[in-house]
């Protein structure tokens, strides 16, 4: 369903899958996947998000507490 690459509409993920909308990790209940939303806009808000040099995604997301 989903190709390497590609780029797809948030909203085109939803209305296939489901999930929660509003936040930049979202859980399908019908579905064994986990998506990560990101963008460049991040960067406005403290998000450092991206690739490493190990092909590890480093994804900062939100939390209550720095660990």
């Amino acid at each position: 369903m989903l190709g390497e690459g590609k780029i797809y509409r948030r909203r085109d993920l939803h209305a296939k899958l489901g999930g929660q909308q509003q936040s930049g990790i979202s859980t399908p209940s019908q579905y064994p996947v986990i998506m990560i939303f990101s963008g460049e806009s991040g960067k406005n808000y403290g998000y450092q998000d991206g690739w490493q040099e190990n092909d590890v995604y480093f994804y900062t997301g939100r939390a209550k507490r720095v660990i």
